[in-house]
């Protein structure tokens, strides 16, 4: 079987291969480069250069299921010099799931001065990324929890003894089997008389085992009273060692209840680019008042 499946892979491969050779003769080349998707087109990064990609085939869906920062391969015609310079695809394949840090902030920050990328798909600052770059998933329990052992048992517990800036506890996880653990004795360790994390259980469900293949999470954990204040995570920072949440508090403006609910807040990030980051924080930043809506 596997010497089948080699005969077949390498007649696979000398076809991709006379193909590209008939390709240049006929002047087309072939690139391998990493995909962007901006406000006004779709791009491939070709060694920090960015280049506007028009189809040139009925295939008006050729990038559609593409996500800035993946690995693609295209055969595509001439590359105008123009800045950002621009060719025709007629073929391309995803090779790997990328991310949008893996492309060079210089590039994204160049491309927004000239209106191709959106403020929000920036970099905030030097290692420091939009939280819409990363999934997010707040489960909260109409019960609570006691936070001084939750504190006490966080991975960032030496810096929450911090009066400034506010540390919140943060937990972070890179297999399942701990993820769960952790939520399957979550009543027990910090149970306050009247705890009960199946909420939290329910709601992070789908962090699965596959999940957990190519991401880990970081968990936030607070206490807030009910129906008038509610925190955010803005930004994560990364630099390799650290990755820290950034969090906003937000109030509506309304009088809350007297009800105290318990949150935790699911931060996930790509193996891939979290690297060997191995301390793990969580500061309040900002604090804003929204209008009552």
């Amino acid at each position: 079987m596997k010497k089948k499946i080699l005969i077949t892979l390498s007649i696979v491969l000398c076809v991709i291969v006379i193909g590209v050779f008939i390709l240049a003769g006929r002047g087309f080349s072939a690139s391998t480069g990493l995909f962007l998707r901006t406000d006004n087109g779709n791009m491939i990064i070709l060694d920090k250069s960015p280049i506007v990609m028009s189809i040139r085939t009925e295939n008006d869906n050729m990038f559609a299921e593409y996500e800035s920062g993946d690995k693609i391969f295209v055969i595509h015609d001439g590359i105008q010099e123009t800045y950002p310079g621009g060719t025709g695809v007629y073929f391309s394949i995803k090779l790997a799931d990328g991310h949008i840090s893996h492309i060079s902030e210089s590039v994204l920050r160049q491309l927004s001065e000239l209106g191709w990328v959106s403020a929000e798909n920036l970099l905030v600052s030097t290692n420091t990324y939009h939280s819409s770059l990363f999934d997010i998933i707040t489960a909260s329990t109409g019960s609570t929890f006691d936070t001084d052992k939750i504190k006490l048992a966080a991975d960032n517990s030496a810096a929450i003894n911090e009066k400034e800036p506010y540390h919140f506890p943060v937990f972070a996880f890179h297999t399942y089997e701990t993820f769960r653990d952790f939520l399957d004795d979550f009543d027990e360790k910090f149970d306050s008389g009247h705890s009960d994390a199946d909420a939290y259980r329910e709601k992070f469900k789908d962090l699965n085992e596959e999940y957990f293949k190519e991401n880990s999470v970081i968990l936030v954990s607070y206490n807030t009273a009910s129906g008038n204040v509610s925190y955010n995570v803005e930004s994560v920072y990364f630099d390799g060692k650290s990755c820290c949440l950034n969090i906003t508090k937000h109030t509506s403006g309304n009088v809350g209840t007297c009800d105290m609910t318990s949150y935790l807040r699911a931060v996930g990030v790509e193996k891939a680019f979290i690297g060997d980051c191995s301390l793990f924080d969580s500061v309040l930043t900002e604090y804003s008042v929204k209008a009552n809506e």
